[in-house]
């Protein structure tokens, strides 16, 4: 029988994943550098004693784009005379996501992985709720359909990872929901977690995340019930007609999750829309004059903005053979996974939120967000795992 229980080095690793959902900021700065350095201290520790250290695919991967964004980055700055911000930051997460591989060796921590990052998104729709009621002009929001953005200083300025992470917790949550389906009671309360998270996403104003929540809920609901699945849809397309059309109700939520634009206030969103457009198309003709990539970073250094579009970042920054290796982190577990023997839920998990991720990745840039980069970690990691239990837990 496994133990569940929680070691040590199980404890610090949670606290280490919620950090970087909730305290990775400003504000908490302290807390998450004493989190880190106890995580990173305690991991080399582990290593030590296993004398063994742990690689994947995935790190296999990042080291290779690394290296392609180097040569890239040498030949830049070569003229500019300056290395890209954007490199630092994609560097030191490739550091950061090799210590955690340390750590994912089995199931069971893969498992105890997907439960920290949803407690990570729990502990992150609280700061969100916590703003939201605290704001000055809620009823100007609520009122008016106004596009309030809530969260953006527990990522660091950045609202749409903020609600990024929360889709990532919100997966973990269904998947969570699913596993436990002999327990009224563990279902109960993750059906509460996860209908905390959604909302704390709602108030994000990210209109991205209903995207990504319609599909690893309906993906995997189909896989986990037939009857289920066509239930939820009905459920899912009637609230989502009802939330549009009634007035009260537009007004209230509507506004936030218009992805069609559809709804009364859907002009709010018209300039950025077309913002978004135009840095799409000027993204890929800067690709088409650059094939093998300006860097990271640049395309806001020629274009003024980011592209708006994970597709065209990737491609244009690190070109066409920088995006073929990128891509490959998402596409390889999803391959390896369906030889290996797990369990069906779990591969659903990571197959519905792969894809969910990947549709996302058409209207933001996440190539810079850890928790999704820590996701596709997980992913990879279980994928490499041949046994139940590669090596003992280090207590």
């Amino acid at each position: 029988m496994k133990n569940k229980s929680l070691s040590l080095y199980d404890f610090i690793v949670m606290l280490y994943i919620v950090s970087m959902f909730s305290f990775e900021n400003q504000t908490y700065s302290l807390i998450f550098s004493m989190v880190q350095i106890t995580f990173i201290l305690a991991t080399i520790f582990v290593v030590i004693i296993r004398r063994r250290i742990v690689s994947n695919t995935f790190l296999i991967l990042q080291m290779g784009l690394l290296i392609i964004a180097l040569v890239i980055e040498m030949v830049a700055s070569s003229s500019s005379g300056t290395i890209s911000s954007e490199l630092y930051i994609y560097t030191g997460n490739i550091i950061k996501l090799a210590f955690l591989t340390q750590y994912l060796t089995s199931e069971e921590k893969i498992n105890k992985t997907i439960l920290f990052m949803l407690i990570g998104g729990l502990v992150t729709s609280v700061f969100v709720f916590f703003e939201y009621f605290s704001l000055s002009g809620i009823e100007y929001d609520l009122k008016y359909a106004s596009n309030l953005r809530i969260g953006a200083d527990i990522s660091g300025g950045n609202v749409n990872i903020t609600a990024l992470n929360l889709c990532i917790a919100f997966s973990g949550g269904i998947y969570y929901l699913y596993k436990e389906n002999r327990s009224f009671y563990k279902q109960l309360i993750f059906l509460l977690i996860i209908s905390l998270i959604f909302t704390a996403m709602i108030f994000t104003g990210s209109r991205k995340v209903l995207i990504y929540c319609l599909i690893v809920f309906l993906l995997q609901t189909f896989f986990k019930s037939k009857r289920k699945f066509i239930w939820a849809t009905i459920v899912v397309v009637a609230i989502y007609i009802c939330v549009i059309n009634i007035e009260v109700l537009y007004f209230y939520i509507g506004h936030k999750i218009d992805i069609f634009g559809s709804g009364n206030k859907a002009s709010l969103y018209a300039n950025s829309d077309a913002i978004r457009s135009s840095l799409i198309l000027g993204g890929f003709q800067l690709f088409s004059n650059n094939i093998f990539g300006v860097g990271l970073g640049g395309v806001a250094r020629e274009l003024g903005n980011y592209a708006h579009n994970n597709f065209i970042e990737i491609l244009t920054s690190l070109g066409i053979i920088g995006f073929i290796v990128y891509y490959s982190i998402y596409i390889y577990p999803l391959i390896k996974l369906r030889k290996i023997a797990i369990p069906k839920e779990l591969f659903i998990y990571f197959v519905s939120s792969i894809l969910a991720l990947l549709v996302i990745e058409w209207y933001q840039v996440t190539y810079l967000y850890k928790i999704p980069m820590m996701f596709l970690t997980l992913a990879a990691s279980c994928a490499s795992i041949k046994r139940r239990k590669e090596f003992e837990d280090i207590k």
